[in-house]
């Protein structure tokens, strides 16, 4: 699980403290490493605040690396809705994103047909990264 924000890290690796197939950690900890899956919580809401909000949007290194070190699946825990409304690559993800266990136009994907993650994770292949 990657998050942006140190006490969000905190609070789910506090929830997560037992099981040890879980790794929770701010992007620093997982880049250079890819997991089967990594679970992104980007934190903003509605009731974020505007500035808070744009800044989690504004971090290109979290969403690069997100969406770049899944191996296999991204799960974003955020809303929807919300991330779609926003710009820069939250909107692009959001666009390309579809509900858990579902393609893009809500019916169940088949095993092995490329999805949201591969289609976004070209995307970002072509996209000029600051180090």
């Amino acid at each position: 699980m990657v998050t942006p924000f140190r006490a969000q890290k905190e609070a789910l690796a506090r929830m997560w403290r037992d099981d040890d197939r879980v790794r929770v950690g701010t992007v620093y900890t997982f880049q250079g490493g890819q997991r089967d899956v990594m679970v992104l919580s980007p934190v903003a809401a509605p009731d974020t605040r505007p500035r808070t909000t744009h800044w989690v949007a504004s971090q290109a290194n979290l969403w690069n690396v997100a969406v770049t070190q899944a191996k296999s699946q991204l799960i974003t825990v955020s809303g929807l809705a919300f991330w779609q409304e926003q710009s820069g690559l939250p909107a692009l993800l959001a666009a390309r994103s579809a509900p858990l266990g579902a393609g893009e136009d809500g019916a169940p994907t088949e095993a092995g047909t490329p999805g949201p993650v591969a289609e976004a994770r070209q995307g970002l292949g072509h996209r000029p990264q600051r180090t």
